[in-house]
């Protein structure tokens, strides 16, 4: 039986309040609704306006950590090997490490400098800033190293491993999709947003799959990956193939088959439309800046490695 999916988008009435979905976005909120309200609010110029901590926010809403810049710049350093490789450039191990240490050493600097001058970058794609460098809590060089050898890993990974080889290949052709924004209207009112790692058609499949940058952990991203099937349906991508999602493990050189039916997908827009309604009933408290609302975690290990700690501490 074939499952319908999707409400006709265009019979979406303009008046219509859409509400955007995406799974980061509702992790924040279950992690943190305090961090969820800082990240999604506060820190932007339209909402929250009364927010007294307003230019600390918007500040602070610009730092990273070390557990996820390295794989950021993994990402990046990949998608530009994919895209220098379709106008038949093809970049080796040494190069490809070499932009990589090059985003590594400009986010170090820059988290240095920004701790001495308060300068704030007015690049349209500053670096990455790591907030244990703004706060010294770790040194430069531990942080250095540690960062480098994790990079290093995750390049060699995937540069040599056989199991990714298909990826690589198939990330070269011209129609492939590589970290790529990927939205759909779910409903006349919920747009679903997400990145899409790097997708291609092989034969009969439509393939996408997902860089995995650290070491493989008990995790349910389910949830994450089904949403890219719902989008590949709603893009026609799976019209006559199969939709194949897979998880690319870098650092520990192995290849996961999500496995998946019509019923979880439709088990997976429903959680969707449910997470949706949360995020609704949140939105007029988040633009009016009733931070009263969004209650704190207060959970050690969340809140080092939050963004917005400093200014949380003052609430």
């Amino acid at each position: 039986m074939q499952l319908d999916f999707f409400i006709d988008a265009s019979k979406t009435s303009s008046n219509n309040q859409v509400v955007s979905w995406s799974y980061s976005k509702i992790g924040t909120l279950r992690s943190c609704p305090r961090k969820f309200y800082y990240q999604y609010y506060g820190s932007k110029k339209r909402s929250a306006k009364s927010d007294p901590h307003k230019d600390k926010i918007i500040f602070l809403s610009k730092f990273s950590n070390r557990h996820l810049i390295p794989g950021s710049i993994v990402h990046d350093a990949i998608a530009v090997y994919f895209r220098k490789a379709k106008t038949s450039e093809k970049w080796d191990i040494n190069k490809l490490k070499w932009l990589a240490h090059k985003m590594l050493d400009e986010s170090i600097k820059y988290s240095i400098d920004l701790k001495n001058t308060s300068i704030v970058s007015t690049a349209e794609f500053p670096p990455d800033i790591f907030k244990e460098l703004y706060y010294s809590t770790i040194p430069e060089k531990e942080l250095k190293d540690k960062m480098t050898q994790k990079i290093n890993d995750n390049i060699d990974g995937f540069y040599s491993s056989e199991k990714f080889k298909h990826l690589k290949i198939g990330g070269q052709g011209e129609d492939s999709i590589i970290e790529n924004n990927a939205s759909f209207l779910l409903s006349p009112s919920i747009e679903v947003n997400g990145k899409i790692d790097i997708s291609f058609t092989s034969d009969n499949d439509f393939i996408i799959a997902d860089w995995k940058t650290g070491n493989r952990e008990i995790e349910d991203n389910s949830l994450q990956l089904l949403t890219y099937a719902l989008w590949a349906i709603d893009q026609k991508k799976s019209e006559g193939k199969n939709i194949r999602i897979q998880k690319a493990y870098l650092i520990e050189d192995e290849l996961e088959e999500f496995e998946y039916s019509e019923t979880h997908l439709l088990r997976a827009k429903m959680k969707i439309i449910q997470d949706s309604e949360s995020l609704a009933s949140l939105d007029d408290y988040g633009k009016k800046g009733v931070i009263e609302a969004f209650t704190k975690c207060g959970q050690k290990k969340i809140c080092d490695l939050c963004a917005f700690q400093e200014t949380c501490d003052l609430t």
